[in-house]
C-alpha cells in the first residue's frame, strides 16, 4: 500500500491514494476507521464501511498491544517517557474506541479516553512498575470488555 508521509509544525501526517484507503478501512485499521468516522468526513462519500467483529477485533487487539508493549519499552529501555506515555495512553483509547464501534458500528466519542491521558499527564510518572500497577488492570479490563463485544 502506498502512501505520503509529511512532517510539519511537530504533526504528521499521511495521505493515501482511495484504493489503499479503502483496503485500510476494510482491514479496520485504527487510522483509517478514526478519519473516516470524524463528523462530517468526506471520505463517507468515496469509501464504505461495513463492521466485522472478528476483523475489528484482531486488528484493534492487536494494535493495543503493541502499544502497551511498545510504552513500557519507550520508558524502560529508551528513557522516553513521553512517547511511552502516548503509547500506554493510545493502547487504552484504541481500546474504548473498538469497545464503541463493535457496541454501534460507529465512533462518535472521540473524547471517550481523554481521561485515561490527563491522568498519565498529571502524573509525570517515570517508573515503569509504577505505570504497570496503575494502568494494566484499566487494559486488561478494557481488553476483556472489548472480547466480549467483539467476539471471533
Amino acid at each position: 500500500m502506498s502512501f505520503s508521509e509529511l512532517v510539519f509544525d511537530g504533526c504528521d501526517f499521511q495521505t493515501y491514494n482511495l484504493v489503499d484507503l479503502q483496503a485500510h478501512l476494510d482491514a479496520h485499521q485504527i487510522n483509517a476507521l478514526e478519519a473516516y468516522f470524524v463528523p462530517e468526513s468526506p471520505l463517507r462519500s468515496y469509501c464504505t464501511f461495513t463492521l466485522s467483529l472478528p476483523t475489528l477485533r484482531h486488528s484493534l487487539a492487536q494494535k493495543a498491544s503493541h502499544s502497551f508493549v511498545k510504552a513500557k519499552k519507550k520508558i524502560t529501555v529508551e528513557g522516553e517517557s513521553l512517547t511511552g506515555w502516548k503509547s500506554l495512553f493510545h493502547s487504552l483509547r484504541i481500546l474504548t474506541f473498538g469497545i464503541e464501534l463493535a457496541q454501534t458500528s460507529a465512533l462518535t466519542n472521540f473524547s471517550a479516553a481523554n481521561a485515561y491521558w490527563d491522568e498519565l499527564w498529571a502524573a509525570q510518572e517515570t517508573d515503569w512498575a509504577t505505570l504497570q500497577a496503575r494502568w494494566q488492570p484499566v487494559y486488561n479490563g478494557l481488553s476483556s470488555e472489548f472480547r466480549q463485544v467483539a467476539p471471533k
